[in-house]
């Protein structure tokens, strides 16, 4: 996987996800990309998830690939 930023997540998800997030806010979902940092021995990467998120606190997490 390749070491992307916060941004580049942000970017990603915008446009690869943009149906699956148009479909979840029309259902009262917020969206938004969340990072988890990964400290393994002499590796520092981020995941980086696309999360739906009601007023129910209903939350949903989509993890994102970029290649």
């Amino acid at each position: 996987m390749a070491n992307i930023t916060l941004e580049e997540a942000n970017n990603f998800a915008s446009k690869y996800f943009k149906l699956l997030i148009d479909r979840h806010i029309e259902q009262g979902f917020s969206a938004k990309v969340i990072e988890k940092k990964e400290s393994a021995k002499n590796n520092n990467n981020s995941t980086y998830y696309l999360v739906f998120q009601n007023a129910e606190n209903k939350v949903k997490y989509y993890k994102l690939i970029p290649s």
